[in-house]
């Protein structure tokens, strides 16, 4: 058994209706998405992550190991929106440097874009996290029934 489906069938959260895990996951993620705040992102990050360890029981170096994870992945596109590449030196750079006839610089603008945009992802991550590690995947594909989600999409799903 995979070690993410040991969390998801062992956890002090089993029992509890998939439904109300995933409205708590999705309403997490909607207000990442519509209060676009770094505090915001944060903060549910910083509650999924407590709901996750504090009360579903998951050990808190199993999730900083996903987390770790994706956060590589967070990391490598931060640098993409941070960075600005030109035929030109910014005008508004906080710093730049050339490569050849490439120039390459971060603003502050582009600084604050990262960060709510990382934020953000932090925030519907946990999110994620928490659903994933408190439920198993056959609940999950069950109430995608309930919900009466389309057949094709529940069987990918569950591939």
């Amino acid at each position: 058994m995979h070690l993410v489906d040991q969390y998801a069938y062992g956890n002090r959260l089993r029992t509890v209706d998939p439904a109300q895990k995933a409205a708590l996951a999705v309403g997490a993620v909607g207000l990442c998405l519509l209060l676009d705040r770094p505090a915001v992102g944060g903060m549910a990050a910083g509650w999924m992550a407590a709901i996750t360890v504090g009360v579903a029981g998951v050990p808190a170096r199993a999730l900083l190991a996903i987390f770790t994870a994706e956060a590589f992945f967070l990391a490598l596109s931060a640098v993409g929106i941070a960075v600005s590449v030109g035929v030109a030196a910014p005008a508004d750079a906080l710093a730049s440097a050339a490569v050849g006839p490439v120039w390459f610089g971060v603003s502050r603008a582009g600084l604050d874009v990262m960060l709510h945009v990382v934020t953000r992802a932090l925030g519907a991550t946990a999110a994620m996290n928490f659903l994933v590690l408190t439920t198993p995947v056959v609940d999950l594909l069950q109430l995608g029934r309930r919900l009466h989600l389309p057949p094709l999409l529940i069987d990918l799903a569950g591939l």
